[in-house]
């Protein structure tokens, strides 16, 4: 079937523009050294449906995690999954400490992530948002099949 979602070519020129974005979730899995984050993308059109962004960095090494001053967000140490009832994180900052190194920090209070990478791939998802009394549904934009706000990735491989 036939989806919105499309690889973004030269990912890392768009990283740049996920300051502000809200994190959906992000992962670090050692054992495949991949670090996976997904949020919000940039809307072209304001006032727009959401774009999520989905981007997998490979050959991760030297993960760290930064911790912040919330002692809610301490757990959180190789994985954040938002949902109901879990405070938001956005991407505050991005910085390049090192040649080989990225930083997203996600404020005071949750602190951030660093780690050394060596691939790069990221893929954009575009939705349709419908609301039915007080909730909100979203749906891929080409397929139309209704997709988790929390797992906007979910099924798509």
């Amino acid at each position: 079937m036939k989806t919105s979602m499309a690889r973004v070519e030269n990912p890392a020129s768009v990283l740049p523009y996920l300051k502000e974005q809200s994190v959906q979730r992000f992962e670090y899995k050692d054992s495949e050294r991949i670090f996976e984050l997904i949020c919000h993308f940039p809307k072209k059109v304001r006032g727009g449906d959401p774009i999520f962004f989905l981007g997998r960095f490979g050959g991760v090494e030297r993960f760290r995690r930064l911790e912040g001053d919330l002692a809610a967000f301490k757990d959180f140490t190789t994985s954040y999954q938002a949902g109901p009832g879990i405070r938001p994180i956005v991407i505050q900052s991005l910085t390049y400490p090192h040649a080989d190194e990225i930083e997203f920090w996600f404020g005071a209070n949750f602190g951030g992530v660093a780690f050394a990478f060596t691939s790069l791939e990221a893929f954009t998802r575009e939705s349709s948002v419908k609301e039915v009394g007080r909730d909100f549904i979203y749906s891929d934009s080409v397929s139309g099949v209704e997709f988790d706000f929390y797992h906007p990735f979910d099924g798509l491989g």
